[in-house]
């Protein structure tokens, strides 16, 4: 499954990471990339790490049960210069929905 969708990075390529023997997301974050952008996987990041192997990745949350329940609380990321939710920028905030 994906955890970061910036980078593309898998919760295998976390695992693995996790593997070589990083204990943080800053460590996961520096050699995969994943958890270095805007920071919405950093708590998948530390479940993985927690899990500590491949094998208890099934103890995981799963995210795409909870993805309509997510997005009902967190409503829509907007960027704070007034760009839509595609925009590049750095500075995203979440809006309420509704």
């Amino acid at each position: 499954m994906f955890v970061c969708l910036c980078t593309g990075a898998t919760s295998e390529m976390v695992a693995d990471v996790v593997a070589t023997g990083a204990v943080t997301s800053k460590q996961v974050a520096a050699a995969c990339g994943a958890g270095a952008d805007c920071g919405r996987c950093r708590h998948t990041l530390r479940a993985i790490i927690a899990a500590g192997t491949t094998e208890n990745l099934h103890a995981l949350p799963n995210r795409r049960a909870n993805a309509a329940e997510e997005k009902a609380a967190f409503g829509r990321m907007t960027c704070t210069g007034g760009c839509d939710s595609d925009c590049q920028h750095a500075a995203m905030v979440n809006t309420a929905v509704g």
